[in-house]
């Protein structure tokens, strides 16, 4: 997984270069496309490529349920963030993931 993808411009030249199965969009990254149509514009582009070379997208600092809309629309497969819940340092507080696949809450398409 390419973590914190949209944080420098590093990030294309990752894409291209390693053998990724999953990017996660920075939340920073997902927040300035909430407030700007370019920056929508762009999250949308990157799902797309990412769909099209075969790589699982998952946007991060997801809070609202129209920020969990947003990423929809834009084309994300995942979603974390508190909207789904808080980090916690007790491990025993999460329920066990089934092996087969995530949550369908997580999942957006």
């Amino acid at each position: 997984m390419l973590d914190d993808f949209g944080a420098g411009a590093s990030s294309f030249r990752y894409l291209s270069v390693l053998e990724v199965d999953a990017v996660k969009f920075d939340g920073d990254a997902i927040r300035h496309a909430q407030r700007a149509q370019k920056g929508r514009a762009f999250l949308s582009a990157l799902t797309e490529l990412c769909r099209r070379m075969g790589i699982s997208t998952i946007a991060e600092m997801i809070e609202t349920p129209e920020a969990r809309d947003f990423v929809r629309e834009c084309g994300c497969h995942y979603a974390q963030g508190y909207l789904y819940g808080a980090p916690a340092p007790d491990i025993s507080r999460f329920a066990r993931l089934p092996k087969a696949a995530l949550p369908a809450a997580l999942r957006l398409g």
